[in-house]
């Protein structure tokens, strides 16, 4: 995309007129998907849609790219190139390395997976134990084919720990309950708040354990096994599957008895909903902060109306935005060998 100069007030209220306009026709069928123009240029950038997961060897699955150039994105094109287009110290995105997985049945390849999105709740308040900690679908769409930080799954989506590969991530490379539960506390500003705490806690004890049980199919947990198996290397959610998926692969549920069908879907919400308790200045910085935060940061600086417009189903669009405006980030631990989680840990003792 040509770099864009910055726009005044008087041209952005303009463009957000022309925009305004321009959804509501397309809203209306009037504006088709690969003949409208939108305010800012044509067509706006290409889209890479996500990753679609194939069979793999012994019945587990691998990431193919399968990217088909659109106009658009599934649900709305922004065409914010005044901000995709801010210049950026940031390096390319890496390639991430990816660490092998459990066998898992074929139902990782069925639509109730990564297939076709499942619409989300958009009241939060659906999904309310505790107002400031969960907030949030057990299994939300993750980015894929890049590196999420600690941090950042701490700080947005801290309910992502119910996933067996992040239970075993973190408990593989160091991350312990306190720096998870302190790091996810601090980013809503409650770190204070001894109930909230205590529920945290109590959550993220009860991931660990069962998500470790679930990764390694064993009966009882302890953290030993997840240190003993070496350090998790792979950062991305490439290969996250949900506790039901575990269970189907193993033969056996948390309960010890022959699981059911699959039953947990991934689910789709407005992008915005990441940051609903978390205020800008508690967003990731320095090595926390990865191309998922830099979505996030455009995300919110779109104009109120707009910023539910764009979903976890269109994670692929929106990445490959900030790649190709320059602004995605390689982020590299500080000491050679080691991870990024194994650096945030270092960073975490360092601060506390």
């Amino acid at each position: 995309m040509e770099a864009m100069d910055a726009m005044t007030m008087e041209e952005f209220h303009a463009w957000a007129a022309e925009m305004d306009e321009y959804i509501a026709s397309f809203e209306n069928g009037s504006a088709s998907h690969h003949g409208a123009v939108a305010p800012g240029g044509e067509h706006g950038p290409s889209v890479a849609q996500e990753s679609e997961l194939i069979a793999g060897p012994h019945g587990g699955h691998s990431v193919q790219d399968s990217y088909e150039p659109q106009d658009f994105p599934p649900n709305f094109d922004p065409s914010f190139g005044w901000y995709f287009n801010t210049p950026s110290n940031s390096q390319p995105i890496a390639s991430s390395s990816t660490a092998p997985t459990p066998a898992l049945p074929t139902t990782m390849n069925s639509p109730s997976a990564y297939g076709a999105p499942v619409p989300g709740n958009g009241s939060p308040a659906k999904y309310t134990r505790s107002q400031l900690v969960v907030e949030m679908p057990q299994y939300v769409r993750p980015p894929r084919g890049i590196t999420i930080t600690a941090e950042e799954i701490l700080t947005f989506c801290p309910r992502w720990t119910i996933c067996p590969e992040v239970a075993r991530r973190f408990q593989s490379n160091g991350i312990t309950i306190g720096m998870a539960v302190d790091t996810q506390l601090k980013a809503i500003n409650r770190l204070g708040n001894v109930n909230e705490k205590q529920k945290a806690i109590n959550r993220m004890k009860q991931d660990f354990a069962q998500g470790g049980r679930l990764f390694f199919s064993c009966l009882k947990w302890k953290k030993q096994i997840a240190i003993d198996h070496g350090q998790d290397d792979d950062l991305t959610a490439n290969d996250w599957h949900t506790r039901d998926e575990h269970a189907i692969a193993n033969g056996i549920g948390l309960d010890g008895k022959a699981p059911g069908p699959q039953k947990s879907q991934w689910v789709d919400i407005p992008l915005s909903r990441f940051f609903t308790n978390v205020p800008l200045a508690n967003f990731p910085t320095g090595c926390g902060r990865g191309t998922m935060t830099v979505c996030l940061e455009a995300i919110h600086h779109y104009p109120a109306h707009m910023q539910d417009k764009l979903t976890t189903a269109d994670w692929g669009w929106i990445v490959e935005s900030i790649k190709q405006s320059g602004n995605g980030i390689a982020l590299v631990a500080a000491r050679p060998g080691q991870n990024l989680d194994q650096d945030f840990v270092e960073r975490f003792k360092a601060s506390n």
